[in-house]
């Protein structure tokens, strides 16, 4: 999918633009959403971000695809839509309410998460649950999807790949192994976690080295903590086109305390829960004889089902679930990525936080935001089109 966002005054309109295939070269539909928003004030979850409420009145949907086509005539007639549907031709759900076959009722607003950051436009993610939505504040993301950049002369094209890279093949050990590939920014994750991650990869091992924060700007640290385990390609993914299939195990995990209340909790469970020896502040410790830390809810060893690829010369990992699990199931494998990590230079030596500079701007409903196109292919969720593209995703 690729997105462009325009914000008025009191108003915005969003096209979204659906694909079926990674390299979105295979047109399937396209939505154009119109209507009322409000930005309510700062997060009251996640520090730097912003909460707004976007409505959805209008929607136009223009089938690209005759399998869509067809999928959109199947409905019941008069419920998506006052006419038969037909290629490349637009039509207004809105005098249909909305189009239950879509999962689209109208009108609707939506509890979005939102920020300005570095020159870039951020949304909250979309839930990874089935039928998930965010229609309530209680369902508020707590983390985003990659930005959208604001379109000038530099960005003629609603988004740019490097020729050859469309279609990844499906990854090999040699592929991973090599380098450290480690975050570019303080990436904040569903909770909200503040974090930036460092993954190296042996033939059939992998090391991560995570850094979490207590503030947006990965300024303050909370816990450092290393986990190693084996690793396994199973082959290309089964649902996402251009990705692979991993299968990601823990065995041995290393905390490290940066602050005093989280050595007072860890110090609070039983003995030998949570690491042999009492915690202190800034003394790294093993919980691997203890098979995790009972008051972290750390169980060890622990597996996961994971998708990543290798694109333009980035990792992407699978997004992690919104609802607070893991992907310990194959149902639960990721379907969208998270923010791609470079491979670090001679000069690194861990995760960090390159360029700092991070820090949100004052956001407020009166801001003219301009036109945002989208920089990262393939990630959001379009609220009416997610069980569409999941079905029509194999049919076309």
């Amino acid at each position: 999918m690729t997105r462009d966002v325009t914000f008025k005054a009191d108003t915005w309109q969003g096209l979204f633009q659906n694909y079926a295939d990674p390299g979105c070269t295979q047109p399937l539909s396209s939505f154009s959403i119109v209507g009322p928003y409000k930005i309510t004030g700062p997060s009251t979850k996640v520090p730097g971000g912003f909460e707004g409420e976007l409505s959805g009145v209008n929607v136009k949907v223009t089938p690209q695809a005759p399998p869509f086509v067809d999928f959109l005539n199947s409905a019941p007639a008069g419920s998506c839509g006052t006419n038969k549907w037909q290629l490349n031709v637009e039509q207004d759900i809105a005098a249909t309410k909305g189009c239950p076959l879509l999962g689209a009722k109208l009108p609707v607003t939506e509890f979005e998460l939102i920020k300005l950051e570095k020159g870039q436009l951020y949304f909250g993610a979309r839930p990874t649950e089935a039928n998930g939505d965010i229609q309530s504040a209680a369902k508020r993301p707590t983390s985003y999807q990659p930005p959208l950049v604001k379109a000038d002369a530099s960005t003629p094209t609603p988004y740019w790949v490097k020729a050859g890279t469309l279609l990844p093949a499906p990854l090999k050990t040699s592929d991973l192994t090599g380098a450290n590939w480690i975050s570019t920014e303080c990436e904040t994750q569903s909770g909200p976690q503040f974090v930036t991650r460092d993954y190296s990869f042996k033939a059939d091992s992998w090391i991560g080295n995570f850094k979490t924060f207590a503030d947006p700007n990965c300024t303050q640290p909370a816990l450092f903590y290393e986990v190693e385990g084996p690793y396994k390609l199973t082959g290309p993914s089964a649902t996402v086109t251009g990705g692979t299939e991993d299968e990601l195990s823990v065995t041995k995990a290393v905390l490290n305390p940066q602050s005093q209340p989280l050595v007072d909790l860890l110090n609070s469970g039983a003995a030998n829960s949570c690491g042999n020896a009492k915690w202190q502040l800034n003394v790294e410790q093993d919980i691997s004889a203890t098979k995790g830390c009972a008051a972290l809810g750390i169980q060890l060893p622990t597996l996961e089902y994971e998708l990543i690829k290798i694109e333009n010369g980035e990792f992407f990992q699978g997004t992690r679930p919104t609802d607070g699990s893991r992907p310990i199931t194959t149902d639960k494998r990721a379907t969208s990525y998270q923010a791609g990590l470079v491979k670090s230079s001679g000069n690194q030596s861990g995760p960090g936080v390159p360029d700092t500079g991070f820090g949100s701007s004052n956001m407020d409903s009166g801001s003219s935001l301009a036109i945002w196109l989208v920089a990262i292919l393939g990630l959001a969720i379009l609220v009416a089109g997610k069980l569409l593209l999941k079905r029509l995703s194999r049919r076309v």
